[in-house]
């Protein structure tokens, strides 16, 4: 597929995805009977399309391309899948207010700006490429509990403030909402043991060197430690509100930048 499909295609997609967080949040005020079905066709709409560019930027015969944008591109692609599909089992919805946008972003991003150092993925390699779906599943689900935590502590710091802005009318009550950040943290918490687990275990198969306590490796265990730290203090003195915010903020930081703040850097050297 031509570089000029490619771009175009990355403009209609960030198109779609800023009408559906458009859509969403004009729903969102009004309330009532409206329903958010409009915003979330257009945001599968905009999904399809950039499923269509990802496949032709990250999809190279016998292996994947994953630089640090096509790697953006392809990680955004499977928060928002990952999004649309846990709609329909959770109430997730208000997550695509910061989602889609954020979707649009990165896609205007990589349209515009080169793409840097190529890392080729080889395809005939299961346990790297089990390795990268994990890593892939783990950040999408702790992407959108980051999203729910910074979610609820607007709401919370509104409450604290007892000031009743729109943020605090349109979003549910506090305790569904902490319910939701803790199922969204199990479950990422899980994923990302497997890809810790995995990446001890396989990394001659993965990375082709043993086991090693790099910068990507020290910070992706750290994270893990915040994360599994805020769920046994959770399960065992009940921290909730402010607390879990910051751990979950704090854990997913050094998570993002476990791999593309180090990626960023290497490519910046290159």
């Amino acid at each position: 597929m031509s570089t000029a499909v490619i771009f175009w295609l990355q403009i209609l997609s960030a198109l779609l995805y800023g009408g559906a967080a458009a859509q969403e949040w004009t729903t969102i005020r009004r309330r009532g009977e409206h329903s958010l079905a409009p915003a979330l066709w257009l945001g599968g709409s905009a999904l399809v399309l950039h499923s269509v560019g990802v496949a032709a930027e990250v999809l190279a015969g016998d292996h994947l391309n994953l630089d640090l944008s096509y790697a953006l591109s392809l990680f955004t692609w499977l928060v928002v899948l990952q999004f649309l599909l846990a709609i329909l089992f959770l109430k997730v919805e208000l997550l695509g207010l910061i989602l889609f946008p954020l979707a649009a972003v990165v896609l205007l991003v990589e349209a515009f700006a080169p793409t840097g150092t190529a890392l080729r993925i080889e395809v005939d390699q299961p346990a790297l490429l089990g390795h990268l779906v994990l890593s892939l599943l783990a950040y999408g689900t702790l992407t959108m509990a980051a999203v729910q935590a910074g979610l609820l502590g607007c709401q919370e710091g509104h409450l604290r403030r007892k000031r009743m802005g729109l943020m605090s009318r349109i979003l549910p009550p506090m305790q569904p909402m902490e319910r939701l950040l803790f199922h969204l943290l199990r479950i990422g918490f899980g994923l990302l043991t497997l890809v810790v687990l995995s990446g001890a275990v396989f990394s001659e198969q993965i990375f082709g060197q043993p086991f090693t306590f790099d910068h990507k490796t020290v910070l992706s265990l750290i994270a893990w430690a915040v994360f599994g730290l805020l769920l046994w203090g959770h399960n065992h003195y009940g921290w909730r509100g402010r607390t879990a915010v910051r751990w979950t903020l704090s854990g997913y930081g050094l998570l993002i930048l476990a791999y593309f703040g180090v990626r960023f850097i290497l490519e910046l050297r290159a």
